[in-house]
């Protein structure tokens, strides 16, 4: 009895295999032909796969379909120990048309890992067997995937290169959703590139195309807040973000925020501005660090509070540092000349030589490493010792703006009342010098003499008079009515000031041109620079009671 119970199960167990090998390739299939129209439903079918049993093409079939599935869903796959299982066995079976697949949601995944190289690779090998097999929708999703490659490492040229092969091929095949969406996105390349109104142009051009898809429309308003703010078309700039948020595109509504952030500080409201930021920070999906630090750092700027700014440059610097770290590890040129060489090196006979060039690339791959190591490392110092010199400057700039900022109510009349002076002045007679002064110096050894004999007999007679101290008393005594008793304070306050720096002051203060100093005291205009520099410096220095009257009016 026990004989026949198990001859019976014998039997039963390869039926009962045989029929659930039989259901589970239907569905296969099935979830594949429902994969285009209906991805949902085929992801449904894949999900009620018992995965675990698979084996051989029922498994590697099973692994790009679901790959693509997860893709066509929106779900990002971060995993591509599935999809290798695909792409090793097509490979070895010379499946050329599901490798293709395969290769493209490879791809896709190692791009979402941050694997810019690989997912180059891949995309690579897919273009090729699309080649081989004219499969234009292959074709445009393969160059789709290099354009974005090529955006994410900065390389704006070949991604708008790219882009373009995508929408012809898309075109081809007659793929007009894929079309349209890739459009829009070649014209977010050439926002990338600084070809604004070109971006402009071509996402309305096809958002006009396909004015009912109302996600396509999402997409090209949310594609265009970059080249609207950098156009100053600020009123298109608030409908898109009006058109955003009405239609709840979770996507687009960080960038919203951030643009709204701009625009509140370009308008000095700071408290709206503030208000927008603790929004984007307090959205679920908490956007990504590296943009929230940049507003927190723009909005720092606008209410002048440099010392948080410093702080936020500086943690800014560091993550964009491991951005640029990041790239240069993933070397999607460099990839590129790789994969291309590993090509070639494979289709030759001689194994020893193959072996000694693969070596040779080692030892050359480890001398470049070696050598952007030390360069990475001599750039980091040289960029800690440039960081310093830069905080130091900015320490000094703050103390000056401090200086300034306090000196702005306490001079005000005194400013205005020098520029009615000013213009008094200029008016009757500086006006006519400073034009002379420039003509004069405008002059070099090489132009003719008589020229400079007639503009030296116009000029040389009023100069002389401005040399004079009779000239320079009248000044004296008008800058000192205008400006409070500036000279004269100078003097008190400052008695170790030479005569030459007394007389380089009242023109200084006067408002006369640099070339007019420089006829004035016979000094080079160099010269002239450095010492406005060197009085303003000594005068901050010795600190004088009304040290901020004499600096504010160092022009």
């Amino acid at each position: 009895m026990k004989y026949y119970i198990k001859l019976l199960f014998a039997i039963l167990i390869p039926i009962f295999i045989a029929c659930s090998d039989s259901t589970t390739k239907k569905n296969l299939i099935l979830a594949e032909s429902l994969m285009t129209e209906q991805p949902d439903s085929a992801l449904s079918i894949l999900r009620n796969i018992n995965s675990t049993s698979l084996k051989g093409y029922n498994q590697a079939l099973y692994a790009v379909l679901y790959s693509h599935a997860q893709y066509r869903n929106y779900i990002i796959e971060m995993n591509d120990s599935l999809i290798s299982i695909a792409v090793n066995y097509f490979r070895e079976h010379n499946d050329k048309k599901h490798l293709m697949t395969a290769l493209y949601c490879q791809g896709r995944i190692r791009v979402y890992n941050g694997n810019y190289s690989g997912g180059m690779i891949s995309s690579i090998e897919c273009e090729e067997i699309a080649l081989q097999l004219k499969d234009n929708y292959y074709l445009g999703r393969a160059y789709e995937l290099m354009g974005e490659i090529f955006n994410e490492t900065y390389d704006d040229e070949k991604a708008i290169d790219k882009l373009h092969k995508s929408a012809e091929h898309y075109n081809k095949s007659g793929r007009n959703d894929n079309y349209r969406y890739v459009m829009i996105d070649l014209a977010a390349s050439y926002a990338n590139h600084g070809e604004y109104n070109r971006c402009i142009e071509l996402s309305d051009s096809i958002m006009d195309n396909y004015i009912n898809d109302k996600s396509l429309i999402n997409y090209g308003k949310y594609r265009q807040l970059i080249s609207l703010y950098k156009l100053q078309q600020y009123d298109r700039l608030m409908d898109n973000i009006n058109f955003l948020f009405k239609n709840s595109d979770k996507q687009s509504i960080p960038n919203c925020y951030i643009y709204l952030i701009r625009l509140a500080i370009s308008q000095k409201k700071l408290d709206l501005a503030k208000f927008y930021l603790s929004e984007l920070k307090s959205l679920e999906d908490n956007y990504d660090q590296l943009t929230l630090k940049q507003m927190e750092y723009e909005y720092a700027i606008g209410c002048n509070n440099y010392n948080d700014a410093l702080e936020i440059i500086l943690d800014l610097q560091t993550k964009k540092d491991s951005i640029f770290y990041s790239i240069i590890e993933n070397n999607v040129p460099s990839a590129i000349s790789e994969y291309y060489k590993y090509r070639s090196l494979k289709s030759e006979s001689d194994i020893e030589n193959h072996k000694i060039k693969i070596l040779l690339l080692i030892v050359i791959s480890i001398f470049i490493l070696c050598s952007v190591i030390y360069y990475l490392h001599e750039k980091v110092k040289h960029k800690e010792y440039k960081l310093k010199q830069q905080i130091h400057e900015l320490k000094d700039s703050i103390s000056t703006l401090n200086i300034k900022n306090s000196s702005i109510t306490k001079n005000k009349q005194y400013s205005e009342r020098l520029q009615k002076s000013i213009a008094r002045l200029i008016k009757e007679k500086f006006e006519i010098v400073n034009n002379i002064c420039d003509e004069l110096f405008a002059y070099n050894d090489d132009e003719p003499k008589q020229k400079q004999k007639i503009i030296a007999r116009k000029a040389q007679q009023i100069i002389e008079d401005m040399k004079g101290h009779k000239f320079r008393s009248e000044l004296e005594h008008n800058l000192n009515q205008d400006l409070n008793g500036i000279i004269t304070k100078l003097r008190e306050e400052m008695p170790q000031l030479s005569k030459d720096d007394i007389n380089f002051l009242i023109y200084t203060f006067a408002g006369f041109s640099t070339k007019s100093i420089c006829i004035f005291t016979n000094l080079k205009r160099p010269s002239i620079y450095s010492k406005k520099k060197r009085l303003k410096e000594y005068i901050i220095k010795c600190n004088p009671q009304n040290a901020n009257l004499f600096v504010c009016n160092i022009h």
